[in-house]
């Protein structure tokens, strides 16, 4: 990083850089810490403060805004924290002293970085401390590596920059871009980034700033301006009468896609769009990879089923992920042929398993793509005897599955619950998924969504409707998820219920429960982030994240009422630790 002149003076908050680093590097180290250089990969290297000795302390990780590094922003909480927790601060990658030749500006890419350096750190679980741009990385980070994320303290931030937060946002801060406001070109860009960023900036010299623009935005530009601007590629093939997720649902997952995926809407269709419309479906599924009654009685059907893929050249094989957990699927029967075209994997939704799920896309495209259809965990002869319930678990065993079957890049087509799943796995992995395809699904189950959606279908809760214990419980479910149900004899019915519903009810219950504990410390008067995305945000967490406010002060929080944050953050950490000591 390059220094900033020596000059002379000082500031009232911050001094030139130049003088200011060296001292505020010996107080960490006086306060117990270190600065440790770690290497991910070769090319790749990220900067941590780390605690210079051994601990069994609770460890807690503070990830930086787009700002300024680690250090500079984090440290009145470490001053304050060191003596109690094992504090790491990192430097995300191209601020600071944390750099890669890869071409990778995603957050989950700068999610996975970190949890790589923790993990070679010895850090094994801890609390997530994000401010801004760092929240929006922590929060891939709790879907990323549930066992790593304990909980999370999340200040000033959002889950993802949707085109109303940057419409209002901007709007609110006055400028065009969120780049022309985060990475500065002139002494008066960084005067005005601070004063946005404080409820109440104190007056700082001229020259500060103009140090603070030399040393902290001359470089990395062209990568933090990358950074901003990274987006995967999704479409949203969907039944136009959905009555679960509807056209609502719909506008408000395309508002937070950043309104840049395509919709693509097909009428007179349910829930179960793939299976009440498989032509339709299946001519649209084609147009995009290019750029009949359903159910018979299982026990006559599935032998069948599966030799009618077997001709369409498709095999069955159960891939081991770790001891104990194994997922099936249904591959490509010539993996020579096979790695030559395009892979597509299907994700499918609670109701049924996955070759049930997806048996007419099966056969309209396994000849001209290589098809992947797993069963996710505690569907059809996918399990684990693993106690996660994540949809983060479940993206992580289904990408795994995939490179153990030699798939590198792929397109994703998620319907309902595997849309969500889908997100995760695009989020975790992005080098795997290169395109996504989502029917009929959102990207979490917020509380107005469940709401709505259990008003819409007249179900008191998810598990009432998903996971059926009646015959007539079967009736409904199917009922609700097709436009138009074709009529169907009451015995198979009941070899549905039998067949689908009666293994793994507890465990489905839990992966409709699953929820990591989550924290908002925010500045009451952020004008970049303001009350109506906490709102928003509080939404999106499902009601059962908790708000802690500091009145009188802005987006920098931290800095500007640091002694107020950390008495709150203290009694957070406090409440997830029982007073230091791990749950």
């Amino acid at each position: 990083m390059k220094e900033a002149k020596f000059i002379e003076r000082g500031g009232e908050m911050v001094n030139t850089l130049s003088l200011y680093k060296p001292l505020l590097h010996g107080l960490m180290k006086l306060a117990g810490m270190n600065r440790k250089v770690v290497e991910i990969e070769s090319g790749t290297a990220i900067n941590f403060w780390v605690p210079s000795d051994e601990t069994t302390k609770p460890a807690v990780v503070f990830l930086h805004g787009f700002g300024f590094d680690g250090i500079l922003t984090w440290q009145f909480q470490v001053l304050a924290l060191a003596s109690k927790y094992a504090v790491y601060v990192p430097d995300f990658l191209f601020f600071g002293d944390s750099t890669t030749d890869k071409s990778d500006r995603s957050p989950a890419f700068q999610a996975e970085c970190m949890a790589k350096g923790l993990r070679k750190l010895g850090v094994e679980k801890c609390t997530v401390v994000g401010l801004s741009y760092g929240g929006m990385v922590g929060f891939k980070m709790a879907e990323m590596y549930p066992n790593l994320v304990d909980s999370m303290v999340i200040t000033c931030s959002v889950m993802a920059l949707t085109e109303s937060i940057t419409r209002d946002g901007l709007q609110r801060i006055g400028f065009p871009s969120w780049a022309h406001y985060l990475i500065p070109e002139t002494v008066k860009g960084v005067k005005i980034l601070l004063d946005v960023a404080f409820y109440k900036l104190p007056w700082i010299p001229n020259f500060i700033y103009k140090d603070i623009l030399e040393a902290m935005y001359s470089d990395h530009r062209k990568e933090r301006h990358e950074l901003l601007e990274d987006l995967i590629r999704i479409h949203l093939l969907w039944g136009g009468d959905d009555i679960i997720f509807d056209k609502t649902e719909v506008r408000n997952l395309m508002e937070l896609l950043k309104g840049k995926a395509t919709l693509h809407c097909i009428e007179r269709a349910g829930h179960l769009v793939e299976l009440e419309r498989p032509f339709v479906y299946n001519r649209q599924l084609k147009k995009i990879l290019a750029a009949g009654e359903m159910v018979n009685t299982w026990s006559l059907y599935k032998p069948l089923l599966h030799g009618l893929l077997k001709l369409a050249g498709m095999n069955r094989r159960v891939v081991e992920i770790e001891s104990g957990t194994t997922i099936n699927f249904w591959v490509p029967s010539d993996e020579t042929t096979s790695k030559k075209k395009p892979a597509v994997v299907f994700l499918h939704g609670f109701g049924s398993d996955g070759i049930l799920a997806w048996q007419f896309q099966v056969f309209a495209l396994a000849n001209k793509y290589a098809v992947y259809v797993p069963d996710l965990l505690f569907f059809g002869d996918s399990t684990t005897d693993k106690s996660d319930r994540s949809p983060a678990f479940q993206a992580e065993c289904m990408a795994e599955g995939l490179w153990k079957l030699g798939v590198e890049k792929c397109t994703l087509v998620g319907l309902s619950y595997g849309g969500m799943v889908g997100f995760k796995m695009a989020e975790m992995y992005p080098n795997l998924v290169k395109s996504m395809v989502i029917t009929c699904s959102v990207m979490a189950l917020t509380e107005s969504i469940t709401r709505d959606g259990l008003q819409r279908i007249g179900c008191p809760s998810w598990p009432q409707y998903l996971i059926p214990e009646t015959v007539e419980g079967v009736k409904t479910l199917l009922d609700v998820a097709f436009y138009k149900l074709p009529w169907i004899p009451n015995f198979i019915y009941k070899d549905i219920l039998e067949a689908m519903y009666s293994d793994h009810r507890k465990e489905r219950h839990e992966l409709l429960e699953d929820l990591i504990r989550i924290h908002l410390l925010w500045g009451g008067e952020d004008i970049i982030f303001d009350k109506t995305e906490v709102r928003n945000l509080m939404e999106l967490l499902q009601g059962k994240a908790t708000l802690h406010c500091i009145e009188r002060a802005g987006h920098l929080v931290e800095l500007e009422r640091p002694f107020v944050y950390n008495r709150q953050l203290k009694k957070i950490l406090a409440s997830l630790h029982e007073d230091g000591k791990e749950n």
